[in-house]
């Protein structure tokens, strides 16, 4: 089966953009206007539901798996039940750094990547409601980075219908990771994040309505 490269490509367009905007910015070509895809304005606004009052630990007094599931549902209803929009709005949403810094390989440079146009006060709130310690060996307050490494999987095993990409990409990032991050190593958990998403990717592309927890160990 030939491999459709298209999901591919606009999952890392969609990794270079700005993976939010507060307002449309529209873009004047001649008498043309563009203004920021549809897709950016969903990621922005799950990104607002998670940095919401409403979705504090301490208004929504629930698990942490279950907010993830919140997430994931909120997802879907801002796709309009696209089960692939809703994975790919997830993983960016959930990314949990307003700032990358990256090291260029032999020059040794160090360049600081940004990674969301929210405001800092927008991104603190968000990151302090993204769920946390949702996995059997989480240290307290950690592996929210954890979240866009688990919907990410789910999106690449689901289009492409098959897990092995999803292992694939995972890989690629941590070695990725590896070569640009200051003091970057592999990070074996990742990879088990990764597989715990192309479960959940492969159970909602056999039609299973499942929740995002049920994979999470």
């Amino acid at each position: 089966m030939r491999l459709n490269p298209w999901p591919w490509i606009g999952f890392l367009v969609l990794a270079i953009l700005p993976a939010s905007g507060c307002t449309r910015i529209p873009l004047c070509l001649g008498h043309e206007r563009f203004i920021i895809p549809r897709e950016i304005e969903q990621i922005h606004r799950l990104r607002s539901y998670i940095a919401s009052d409403s979705f504090s630990p301490d208004s929504l007094r629930t698990s942490q798996r279950a907010r993830i599931d919140s997430i994931f549902f909120t997802a879907l209803r801002i796709s309009e039940g696209s089960t692939l929009a809703a994975l790919r709005i997830a993983a960016f949403a959930t990314i949990p750094y307003y700032t990358f810094p990256a090291i260029i390989p032999l020059v040794r440079w160090v360049i600081w990547i940004p990674v969301t146009t929210e405001s800092r006060e927008e991104f603190e709130k968000r990151f302090r409601n993204l769920p946390t310690d949702f996995l059997s060996d989480s240290s307290p307050g950690n592996d929210r980075d954890k979240l866009p490494h688990f919907f990410g999987s789910a999106f690449i095993t689901c289009s492409t219908r098959d897990p092995v990409y999803a292992e694939m990409a995972g890989r690629i990032i941590e070695w990725l990771e590896l070569a640009f991050k200051l003091e970057g190593s592999m990070d074996p958990r990742d990879i088990e994040v990764n597989a715990m998403g192309a479960e959940f990717g492969m159970a909602l592309m056999q039609g299973r309505k499942m929740s995002p927890s049920c994979f999470l160990q």
